[in-house]
C-alpha cells in the first residue's frame, strides 16, 4: 500500500513532465 507521501511524490512527478513537455512543445 502507497504512503501518502509516495502519491503526493507521484504527483509532483507527474505534474513536473507535464510542464516538461508543455515547455518543449
Amino acid at each position: 500500500m502507497l504512503s501518502h507521501l509516495q502519491i503526493l511524490l507521484s504527483h509532483i512527478r507527474f505534474l513536473m513532465c507535464t510542464l516538461v513537455y508543455g515547455i518543449s512543445f
